[in-house]
C-alpha cells in the first residue's frame, strides 16, 4: 500500500495515510516479526531440520516477491507500454503466487511430510494465484466497493500495468496508444477523474475487462486440474475440498 500509494484498505485507510510512512514501515516490520515469533515458539516441536527449511522457504519467497514488486514499480516509473500478457504473469508469478499461495502451500508440505513434499505445490501455487490477482486487477475496475472496500479504479490511478490495460495498449488505435502513452506518463496527482473514465470506456469498448475474466477463468482451470492431480491420492476430507473451494472462490470472489 505505502508502495502504490493506495489510499483504502478493507474501507479504511491504508496504514501510511493513517500514521505516515515511518509509521507504515514500523509496522511492516513488527508484523514480520511477529511472523518469525510463530517459528520459534514452536522450534521444539517442528525441529531444527524443519525450521531451516523454513526459514529457507521464507528466504525464497521474499526475494521473488520483492522482484515482482521492483518490477511493477519499475513500469510505472519508466511508462513501460510495450508489455505482453506473459510479461504480467511472470510478474504476478512473482508478486502474488509466491507470497500469497505457493509459499503457504510449501511450508505446510514441510511442516507435514518434509522437504520433498513441497515442490509438488509450485504449479498448483502458481495458478491459483495468477488468477486471484487479475480477479483483483478486475474488482478494482468492476467492484461494487461496499463488498471490496478499496479504492475502485484506484489501479488506473496509479497507473499499475494491468492485464486489462496491456490487453488494450495492445488493440487500440495508434491515436488511442499515443493518448493511452501520454496519460501513463502523466503524474498520478494531474490525472484528472474525465482521465480515468476516457480510460475505462476504452477497455469496455475493447473488451479489455472480459479478455482478463477469460484469463483468469482459464487459470483457475488449470488450478483445478493441478489440485486433483496433486490430491487424488489424498482421502476426501474438509481440508482436501477447501482446496478445491479455494480455486473457485479466486475467481467468484467479490471482495
Amino acid at each position: 500500500d505505502l508502495q502504490d500509494d493506495s489510499f483504502l484498505r478493507r474501507g479504511a485507510p491504508t496504514m501510511h495515510r493513517r500514521v505516515g510512512p515511518s509509521g507504515a514501515v514500523n509496522v511492516g516490520n513488527a508484523t514480520n516479526l511477529l511472523g518469525l515469533s510463530c517459528v520459534i515458539d514452536n522450534a521444539r516441536f517442528l525441529g531444527s531440520k524443519t525450521c531451516e527449511l523454513i526459514a529457507e522457504e521464507t528466504e525464497r519467497m521474499m526475494r521473488h516477491s520483492l522482484e515482482g514488486q521492483a518490477i511493477e514499480l519499475a513500469w510505472i516509473r519508466d511508462n513501460v507500454c510495450n508489455l505482453r500478457p506473459r510479461d504480467y504473469l511472470h510478474m504476478c508469478l512473482k508478486k502474488t503466487s509466491w507470497y500469497s499461495f505457493i509459499y503457504p502451500m510449501r511450508v505446510g508440505a514441510i511442516v507435514a511430510q518434509g522437504e520433498q513434499a513441497a515442490e509438488r505445490f509450485c504449479q498448483l501455487g502458481w495458478y491459483v494465484g495468477a488468477a486471484f490477482q487479475i480477479q483483483d486487477d478486475v474488482l478494482n475496475l468492476t467492484g461494487d466497493y461496499q463488498q471490496y472496500r478499496k479504492e475502485i479504479g484506484g489501479d488506473l490511478r496509479e497507473g499499475k500495468r494491468t492485464l486489462m490495460l496491456i490487453r488494450l495498449l495492445r488493440v487500440c488505435t495508434h491515436e488511442e496508444r499515443r493518448a493511452l502513452e501520454s496519460y501513463l506518463a502523466t503524474p498520478r496527482k494531474a490525472r484528472t477523474r474525465s482521465d480515468l473514465i476516457w480510460v475505462r470506456q476504452l477497455m469496455d469498448r475493447y473488451d479489455a475487462i472480459e479478455f482478463a475474466r477469460r484469463a483468469a477463468r482459464q487459470l483457475a482451470g488449470a488450478a483445478l486440474i493441478e489440485a486433483l492431480v496433486t490430491f487424488r491420492a489424498v482421502p476426501d476430507s474438509g481440508a482436501k475440498q477447501f482446496i478445491f473451494d479455494l480455486v473457485s472462490y479466486v475467481v467468484n470472489r467479490t471482495r
